[in-house]
């Protein structure tokens, strides 16, 4: 079945695990500054991470890219960078944050359990849609993984951990359960417990993987 950007724009074959219609309708209503996973900065944990594997250069994708700013700041360091999102209201948004920050970002309109992304990249990086996907997503979702991904080249993720409290939102997962998944396909680095660094407070309780293909 072919998703078209329709479908795309109602939030169709991607779950909403939040009060609200859609991804984009969410986009449309809410300034993105206020989101929980505003962040101005680069992600300490990927910072650390780019910096303990010597990753300096390459080609990445940023999935579920919302208001941009991950994409924009690795593009600042020289990276090339490609950053995919399921609303077109963050695409658009992300697109003119990175012309007033001039740095040139491939923004793609793009549902990760449908996706029309053929190239392949040195690393991956995920802040946030993984654990959004119901369980019997999560095949689907590592086979995209294993077709993105060059060999020897990094995935990072960064999900709710087991301590996180509460039932809504993000499914809560325990680092064996997100480790299991992957496995077979490819290589833990490590992986740490964290926080995700946003606007919501208390910060929310995360953990984040390196793997390497």
């Amino acid at each position: 079945m072919k998703i078209n950007d329709v479908e795309i724009q109602k939030g169709k074959f991607m779950r909403v695990p939040f009060k609200f219609e859609s991804w984009d309708a969410l986009y449309r209503e809410q300034d993105d500054t206020t989101m929980p996973w505003f962040y101005e900065g680069i992600d300490p944990d990927f910072a650390a991470a780019l910096k303990e594997f010597d990753i300096s250069d390459g080609k990445i994708l940023d999935l579920g890219t919302g208001p941009g700013l991950q994409s924009i700041h690795l593009a600042k360091k020289g990276f090339e960078v490609t950053a995919s999102d399921i609303s077109p209201t963050a695409i658009q948004n992300a697109g003119r944050r990175a012309e007033s920050e001039n740095v040139s970002i491939d923004y793609r309109l793009d549902n990760i359990l449908d996706s029309k992304i053929a190239e392949t990249f040195d690393l991956v990086f995920d802040r946030g849609v993984f654990h959004i996907f119901d369980p019997e997503e999560h095949d689907t979702y590592r086979s995209q993984m294993s077709n993105w991904l060059k060999p020897g080249g990094y995935f990072l993720l960064k999900c709710f951990g087991p301590d996180e409290p509460g039932t809504d939102g993000p499914y809560r997962m325990a680092p064996e359960t997100v480790i299991g998944i992957f496995d077979d396909h490819f290589s833990l680095q490590t992986h740490k417990e964290t926080i995700y660094y946003g606007t919501r407070q208390p910060q929310p309780q995360a953990v984040f993987y390196v793997f390497k293909k």
